[in-house]
Formats: C-alpha cells, structure tokens, sequence
C-alpha cells in the first residue's frame, strides 16, 4: 500500500481496515456455511500467497484512486481471508479452545519474527515463507487427524460401555 498512497496514516488505516474486514468476512462465511473439507480453503490461500507473491503491484498505480485502494487492499489481504475460513473452521472443532488460541498466539508471534527477514530478502518473500508455514501447519493437521482418528476397535469398545 505505501508504494501506491505512500507511507501515511492513510495507508496503515487501509491496511487495519483491509485485515479485520477479512478476518470478519471469512470467519462469518464459516459460521454460516460449516465447511468441513478444508483443502480448497487451503489451495486458495496457496494460490493467493502466490499470486501476491508473483503480482507486479506498482502497476496498480496507473489506475485511479479508487480502484487502486480497492485493489491495493485486496489483493494483500486475500490470503487473510482464507486463512481466517480455516481458522474459524479449525477453532470451532476444536476441544480445547484455550490451547488453540494459544497456539494461534505463537503463530502470530512467529509470523511477526518472520517479518525482520523481509529486511534480508524482501517483502514479497514473505508470501513465499508463508506458504511454507501453513503447508507445515496443513500437513501437520492431516497427520493429527489420522492419528486422534477413533479406530473401528475403539468406537465398538465405546458404544458397548
């Protein structure tokens, strides 16, 4: 946003408003639709990582101003979008909310960490370690599932007591 509006209050507003209109709307389609596989969620928010990753933003100053903070906004707060779908998703499955918050606090904290290393690589690289991070955290779900997964032998067991 600042090489489109430069570095001013109005920029770190967008932004605010950008992240939490995102985090609001994904967490709200969640609660409306309960979308239980999470896999598209998880290639949209590749494919959006990417796509940020990969997009020339400077050209969005030859637009006028409206569609260039409309798509300056966007574009950058997209993979917020999906990952505040899977969060919501996630969170609202979980048994243990305390322990999920928690863990969404280290990963916050981690992900601000992480930011010092676009001094050493650049801004845009950020996308790229993103990515990686929730391929981790997707692959790392999917091996929890099979292991917590209720064996028919344990679910027989269960319904008889």
């Amino acid at each position: 946003m600042s090489l489109l509006f430069g570095s001013t209050w109005i920029v770190v507003s967008f932004v605010i408003v950008a992240v939490l209109l995102m985090i609001l709307l994904g967490t709200l389609l969640q609660l409306r639709y309960r979308w239980e596989r999470l896999e598209p969620w998880y290639a949209m928010l590749a494919a959006s990582l990417l796509g940020n990753y990969l997009f020339p933003f400077a050209i969005l100053n030859a637009l006028p101003t409206a569609p260039r903070a409309a798509l300056g906004a966007l574009l950058p707060s997209l993979p917020i979008f999906f990952a505040a779908i899977i969060f919501a998703s996630l969170f609202g499955r979980t048994r243990q909310p305390s322990a999920a918050l928690a863990s969404n606090l280290i990963g916050a904290l981690f992900g601000g960490a992480a930011e010092y290393l676009s001094m050493a690589t650049g801004l845009r690289f950020l996308n790229l370690i993103a990515m990686a991070l929730y391929l981790a955290a997707y692959l790392h779900g999917r091996v929890l599932a099979r292991v917590l997964k209720p064996s028919k032998a344990t679910a027989e067991v269960s319904a008889v007591h």
